[in-house]
């Protein structure tokens, strides 16, 4: 996975500045192109919701949708929000 920093915004609203993104890269037949997934950092289980769209700002000028699977945190106390990339990250 590739570490990222970035902002996280719903609409025009920031949600997350800094994010903390974790990234992996994936090509399938499929979808013609190179999809993506990972997780976010968040300091708490409610900073982001399951099933809603987010968009991506990367610090190097890149951005894409998401959408958050879950929310949970591990066994040492971090909280982890994986998500799908909807569309390229470019």
């Amino acid at each position: 996975m590739h570490h990222f920093r970035g902002k996280l915004l719903q609409g025009v609203e920031t949600c997350l500045d800094p994010a903390n993104v974790y990234i992996q890269y994936h090509t399938t037949a499929s979808d013609h192109g190179q999809g993506w997934y990972g997780y976010l950092v968040v300091a708490s289980e409610t900073d982001v919701e399951p099933g809603a769209t987010y968009t991506l700002a990367l610090a190097d000028g890149r951005s894409g949708q998401l959408r958050i699977d879950a929310v949970s945190s591990d066994a040492s106390g971090e909280v982890r929000a994986t998500f799908l990339g909807e569309g390229s990250l470019g």
